[in-house]
């Protein structure tokens, strides 16, 4: 397993160095589980925002250029906004996973609109199902970590994905809440 140390800009594992991470996946926890819920003005979730943009920026600058999440409501989406908005001074790359065709099907209209225009931005999309199954967001969430060298999670580390990600080996870095 290889461990992040930011002073020194890159990883050992066992006393050896190994490869710089390339590729990171960003997702975390449902918004209805936060104090702030669906309120962008409430002061926790502009904090959350603001550490969210420290992390990417902070794994960007230590060589992680591309980012993968399934920009569902919430901080995966708000994540690939930030990356978005990073494209034009940073050496930085979006990628979306999409668990289903329609996934934003009943979403409202503000957070379908966000979603659209991340995709047109975006440097690849991919569907991964026509159709909503019952397994489709874990299957994406697998899809996710196995195409990354890592996971940055907001929340904490009970989630299916985290302990997916340890289960494969990757780097976690946790924010929580």
């Amino acid at each position: 397993i290889c461990f992040y140390l930011p002073f020194l800009f890159h990883y050992i594992t066992n006393n050896r160095f190994c490869t710089l991470p390339k590729f990171c996946t960003i997702s975390g926890i449902d918004l209805s589980k936060t104090t702030f819920g669906f309120d962008e003005k409430h002061h926790d979730c502009i904090s959350l925002k603001l550490m969210l943009l420290k992390k990417i920026i902070e794994l960007n600058s230590i060589g992680i250029t591309d980012f993968i999440c399934n920009c569902d409501t919430g901080i995966p989406l708000w994540a690939a906004e930030t990356i978005l908005f990073l494209k034009n001074q940073q050496s930085i790359h979006l990628n979306v996973a999409v668990p289903y065709e329609n996934q934003a099907m009943r979403w409202t209209d503000e957070w379908r609109e966000r979603y659209y225009n991340i995709h047109a931005q975006a440097d690849s999309v991919k569907i991964l199902k026509t159709k909503f199954t019952d397994t489709c967001y874990q299957e994406c969430d697998h899809f996710m970590v196995d195409n990354s060298d890592m996971l940055l999670f907001v929340g904490n580390s009970d989630f299916a994905i985290v302990q997916y990600a340890k289960q494969n080996n990757k780097t976690v870095m946790l924010i929580n809440l």
